[in-house]
């Protein structure tokens, strides 16, 4: 049996239901889903309904747009809730009802209290109410205005109507008690919407149903309460998916600690906020208050520490008088310094909030403007994220809530300065002091503790205002153990001071390490970062960044290039817009005097990227003295130019500003914060401080031939910088030259200094046989070696065309000025890093043509070329043509740029052919087509000769030797490609639905520049057991035209069996100059039947998915075209119009053709004229497909047979504008059609 694809269309709505059984249904109406007083569902007090997972019982019915679940950002908590705003704002008049259809059960001493949240927004002339009834059939509105809420309901309709009407625009809880439940213990509830249509309105919304015995817990709390979270929140509501009370986890080290116990209010236990959408809010309710009894506002605390990713990121506080039916942001930015009852409120405005990080736990505080007198008081936290970025910050976590009466004395410690203690030398600690309470403090102390329990000092400050704040200074300690976390803690006591959260504050202090002098410093080692609050592992380092900035500082190697010295690890480090970023290193330089001689340099790295930069080296003779500057970087720097500072004399620079070597000296490199990012950081290598200068070195600094434009030219002058980059001085350098190892030339120097250079120069070389050739330099001071360095050149002759390199038989690395081996005209050039890589199947990429290829990569911004020399003399631009072709692949790369160029003769100017960047397609083998160079150089007035040149060129960032561009099968040719004949496509069948005997097309096209012959082609179908279904050898016969194709079809190929086939194209005689395309391989697969294990039946609810599943969730169909989701028969339906909506059921076997079936459903016809396709199957044709349709309206089925369909009609046709359930079933030879059950 073939299962083929279930076809839903017209316009219909409700439930669909389909059942194979033995027997025809003697009363089909049970088929009719159950609308008054139907299945009653029993539930027992208390409940609570918070639609997370459904509609579950509700059934929304009336006219108009119907009321919807729905699981959108819109609910009051989590996502679940239901509205009237699925389709957009209400239109037109309805009169619409969310049906309760259950029975609620409770003790009939007690008078149950419905509640629920709600929302709306609609015109004055609409309304919202609920109804109660017992028996489905009599309906009375709860409740009659807002008086009758008294003391035992909340927000219960408007002031003068039994009913809501106009704009609440925040979900408000509204409750009621269920009057006269004790003579009516089997209650129903309707919540009715009413429209006029006359003024469009966004709706109506509700969530979180409660029924529950007593009163509501609302407005049940007083002052003095307090909340640490240790038993979780039982008082309080959580709105949201982001709130969380328990014990946090953060992986990223923020609030792994709660400030009193072992849990507490958190924004993402164990993770970060990153999950939520733009403009995600979210809220945490505190209980509700009764302050009828206060004559003065109560007083809002609770600690609170914050790690936000974005500046626009919001945390606030709310609060409401009228139990949420209005609320207002609790303070205003700078309220803090308004009142001795308001502290920490807010940090940013519009709108007034809390952004950025409080990486240590601080108190806030603030007054309940107005709650004094008031019996309905509640505040909320609010969390707004603005963006869904990647997961970068913990959220907010909040502890030790209190809300209490302003107090006499309240003394809170705000901060310790200095809050970090670098060495044992600081002896001194200031601790600011508030005085929070109502009073001045007298006889009051501040302490400080070491480790929590060692006292170390203790005062008695003066008296101190409510409202003020004391710099209060503890002296006569010192600290030791360096490289030792510790704990260092402030307490504060007054007499009838009884608030001690904010009694005392602790700071973890780092008694940092020195280094020793003398220092060198290569950076080498496991890879580390470094921030403000932590040191690196080596002793001395740290890391400095300015107030209210971020910066961060990498020892490591790669991280944006390698260092060019050995070995090639750095220190890297860079601050963020603006931000002021300082690497220090503190040394213990006490037995140095500034008579001494003490040398500091290193070599540095300049990024492209920073504009108006100020860096600069300063260094101090201890922690207590100023800085001095000692080295500015020369605006010049720019990047991939490494500078060097030279050997800068610490003593001087101390002497010059007054200042002595201490056992804290200090060196600091800074820049202001220019240096834009992690992809530009300023590089720091070789760092060094001694008080001897290093030996002498001789360096390279440039290698160049000169007067030579191209390597066909013969050698005759080079030219070699050198320098001394050590701090001594050669007495007696000379200077070799040996070419291929023989000896050229000789120069004395003599005496040659630190930071000398020289330059020489060798003429007369009469260099012009072809072949490579090898420059060593080698430096005596003496006899003593200093240096010795090869490099490398080349003269080649021209390449003959036609030119095809394939890079076959090749292994080998290439440095720059090498030409390729055995294959004189092919060059390799570029600087220092770059490299060709001539590889078979390199880095698992076979070629094009066989599996040689070439790799251009380079590092640090280097350029790297390939070029051909090719004799074109026998050429015109005028008259001839040249093509280039060749084919490439941009391997992973960050910030390159490859060009292909060409140029007349090594006199021009090269000529860009294309350009790939960044945004270009990588990993991915592509072709260049035919570029005729001709006139190219025409265009520009170049002319072809007998060194003409064609040159391939990455550069740019290239961490990895794989990371460049690969080329192969370049060619040059007077002539276009005469033959490449390639398999352009398979067409294989569509086996989404099922698979059945089918046709496969193999397409051969002529992708040459001229007319073609014949050519065999092989074809093979493997099934999915690996049988062949096809292996035949056809013949296209020629000739073809240029970008013509031709086909071979197989048709009858069995694609039944569930599984993947194979279906591969050859062609075996092609002959091809570009053979990579002669063969196609293309797999497709026929999926399984779905087989449901009951019968098949669709509600076709939910409000806004692109699909339906069935009611037992094994059959998933999928919305084609433009069906709308609008009121159905019960809840949701689908209208379908216009002929290309429908309804794609797939290829469960339940609705295939058998000799009994049932296909039910409830339609609404706009139209009756003309035959309209309803539901049906029908890919096979006459023998499995069935089809239920309208023809002038009259329901008809259509069953398969022998000698052509058989049509059964109804016997009535439906009406327009109104819901009538049709069914039809069949057993055997008997059909028995049913409208409304009749």
């Amino acid at each position: 049996m073939r299962y083929l694809s279930l076809i839903l269309a017209f316009a219909f709505c409700g439930t669909l239901c389909f059942a194979q059984k033995q027997e025809i249904h003697s009363d089909p109406t049970e088929l009719i889903p159950s609308t008054g007083g139907g299945v009653q569902f029993v539930y027992t007090l208390p409940v609570n309904l918070e639609f997370e997972d459904g509609p579950l019982d509700l059934t929304a019915l009336g006219t108009g747009n119907t009321w919807c679940w729905d699981s959108s950002a819109a609910a009051n908590w989590g996502w679940g809730h239901f509205t009237t705003n699925a389709n957009g704002a209400v239109q037109g008049a309805q009169d619409s009802y969310l049906l309760l259809p259950f029975t609620v059960v409770g003790t009939a001493a007690s008078v149950p209290v419905i509640s629920f949240q709600l929302k709306y927004n609609i015109s004055s002339s609409d309304k919202v109410w609920l109804e109660v009834s017992d028996n489905f059939a009599t309906w009375e509105v709860l409740g009659t205005r807002a008086v009758d809420s008294g003391s035992t309901g909340e927000n219960w309709y408007d002031a003068a109507q039994p009913y809501w009407t106009g704009t609440v625009a925040d979900y408000v809880r509204v409750s009621f008690p269920i009057v006269d439940y004790q003579t009516r213990p089997n209650l129903f509830f309707r919540l009715r919407f009413e429209s006029s249509g006359q003024a469009a309105g966004q709706g109506v919304w509700m969530d979180d149903l409660r029924i529950q015995e007593g009163p509501l817990p609302a407005s049940s709390l007083s002052v003095p309460f307090s909340e640490d979270f240790e038993t979780g929140a039982p008082d309080w509501t959580n709105a949201s998916t982001l709130w969380e009370v328990g014990a946090p986890t953060s992986t990223r080290n923020l609030f792994d600690q709660t400030v009193e116990g072992n849990q507490a209010l958190v924004t993402e236990l164990s993770g970060t906020y990153s999950q939520l959408g733009d403009l995600e809010v979210d809220y945490f309710y505190s209980p509700r208050f009764n302050l009828t009894d206060l004559n003065e506002d109560p007083v809002l605390s609770f600690f609170q520490g914050r790690n936000m990713a974005f500046e626009e990121d919001d945390f606030s506080v709310e609060y409401t008088l009228d139990a949420g039916r209005t609320w207002a942001r609790l303070g205003a930015f700078g309220d803090s310094i308004n009142g001795p009852y308001r502290h920490n409120w807010y940090n940013a405005q519009n709108p007034d909030r809390w952004n950025g990080v409080l990486a240590n736990y601080e108190e806030s505080q603030h007054e309940l403007t107005g709650a004094a007198g008031q019996g309905k008081v509640q505040f909320r936290f609010r969390f707004l994220s603005t963006r869904q970025e990647i997961a970068i910050a913990d959220g907010v976590l909040i502890d030790a809530l209190t809300l209490e009466l302003p107090a006499a004395q309240d003394l809170k410690v705000l901060e310790m300065l200095p809050i970090e203690f670098e060495f044992d030398e600081l002896d001194t600690v200031r601790v600011q002091v508030l005085n929070l309470g109502a009073d001045s403090a007298t006889n009051w102390t501040v302490s400080l503790f070491y480790d929590k329990d060692s006292l170390l000092s203790q005062v008695s400050p003066p008296a101190l205002a409510a409202g003020d704040t004391a710099d209060v200074t503890l002296t006569g300690f010192s600290f030791s153990a360096p490289d030792e976390n510790h704990l260092l803690t402030a307490v504060v006591s007054a007499p009838g001071d009884t608030r001690a959260l904010n009694d005392s504050l602790t700071r973890p202090i780092y008694v940092r390490s020195k280094a020793t002098l003398p220092l060198f410093e290569e950076f080498n080692g496991a890879v580390q970062g470094l921030t403000s609050s932590a040191p690196f592992q080596e002793p001395g380092w740290h890391l400095e960044v300015a107030p209210g900035g971020s910066g961060t500082a990498l020892w490591a190697s790669n991280f944006s290039g390698s260092s060019p010295y050995s070995p090639p690890t750095a220190l890297w480090f860079f601050g963020n817009n603006g931000t002021e970023t300082s690497v220090i290193l503190t040394a213990d330089a006490s037995a140095y005097t500034t008579a001494d001689s003490l040398y500091l340099s290193f070599f540095y790295r300049y990024p492209a990227d920073i504009q108006n930069s100020d860096e600069k080296v300063w260094v101090r003779g201890s922690v207590y003295s100023a800085w001095l500057p000692l080295y500015s970087w020369p605006a010049e720097s720019r990047f991939d130019n490494f500078g060097f500072t030279g050997y800068l004399d610490v003593g001087q620079a101390l002497q010059a500003g007054g200042q002595q070597f201490t056992n804290t000296f200090q060196v600091r490199i800074t820049s202001n914060g220019n240096a834009g990012s992690s992809s530009s950081p300023i590089m720091i290598d070789q760092f060094r401080i001694s008080d001897t200068l290093p030996p002498a070195s001789v360096n390279i600094l440039s290698w160049e031939d000169v007067g030579r434009t191209d390597f066909t030219q013969a050698i005759d002058t080079v030219q070699g910088v050198l320098t001394n980059q050590g701090g001594q001085t050669f007495g007696d350098l000379s200077v070799h030259l040996y070419i291929n190892e023989s000896p050229i030339d000789s120069q004395s120097l003599g005496i040659f200094a630190p930071f000398d250079t020289v330059t020489l120069t060798y003429s007369n070389l009469g260099l012009s046989a072809p072949g490579e050739y090898d420059f060593r330099l080698v430096a005596l001071n003496g006899e003593d070696t200093v240096l010795n360095s090869v490099q490398y050149d080349v003269i080649t002759t021209p390449l003959s065309l036609p030119v095809v390199q394939n890079f076959e038989d090749h292994q080998t690395i290439l440095e720059p000025n090498q030409q390729i081996p055995e294959e004189p005209g092919w060059v390799f050039t570029g600087e220092s890093g770059s490299h060709l890589e001539l590889l078979q199947n390199g880095y698992g990429i076979p070629g094009v043509v066989g599996e040689g290829a070439a790799f251009l990569s380079n590092k640090e911004n280097t350029i790297a070329s390939l070029i051909a020399y090719v004799d074109a003399s026998a050429l015109s631009v005028s008259q001839d043509h040249l093509f280039l072709s060749f084919y490439y692949n941009l391997l992973f790369f960050h910030d390159t740029l490859n060009t292909v160029s060409v140029r007349g003769s090594g006199n021009d100017d090269w000529i860009s052919l294309n350009v790939w960047d960044f945004d270009s397609p990588r990993d991915t083998t592509l072709y260049s087509g035919l570029i005729d160079l001709a006139p190219v150089l025409q265009s520009i007035g170049q002319a072809f000769s007998s060194t003409t040149q064609i040159r391939f060129t990455h550069s740019g960032f290239g961490l990895l030797p794989e990371q460049g561009i690969m080329l192969d099968g370049i060619r040059l040719d007077t002539q276009k490609v005469t033959r490449d004949l390639q398999v352009a496509q398979i067409r294989v069948p569509d086996l989404s639905l099922g698979g059945g005997p089918d046709t496969v097309t193999v397409v051969v096209a002529n992708a040459a520049e001229l007319i073609t012959d014949s050519v065999d082609v092989q074809v093979t179908v493997l099934d999915p057991s690996g049988g062949q279904l096809v292996n035949t050898v056809s013949t296209l016969n020629g000739p073809w035209g240029p970008g013509t194709n031709q086909e071979l079809s197989f048709t009858n190929v069995d694609f039944s069996t569930a599984g993947q086939y194979i279906v591969t194209a050859v062609l075996l005689n092609a002959a091809d100059q570009v053979p990579n395309n002669d063969s196609l391989t293309v797999t497709v697969t026929s999926p399984p039947t779905v087989v449901p294990s009951s019968p098949l039946a669709f509600t076709f609810d939910g409000c806004f998915s692109s699909e339906v599943v069935s009611t037992d969730g094994e059959v998933t169909g999928s919305l084609e075209g433009t069906p709308v989701r609008e009121a159905g028969y019960a809840q949701q339906g689908i209208t379908l119009a216009g002929s290309g909506s429908y309804i794609n059921l797939g290829t469960a076997s339940t609705a295939v053709y058998t000799e009994s079936m049932t296909v039910a459903l409830w339609l609404n016809p706009a139209t009756l004229n003309q035959r309209r396709w309803v539901i049906g199957r029908n890919r096979d044709g006459q023998n499995s497909g069935w089809l239920l349709r309208l023809r002038d309206g009259k329901p008809e089925l259509a069953l398969p047979g022998t000698s052509g369909p058989g049509i059964f009609p109804a016997g009535d046709a439906l009406v327009t504008n109104t819901w009538q359930h049709v069914a039809f079933t069949f057993s055997g030879d008997t059909v028995v059609a049913y409208i409304n059950g009749v």
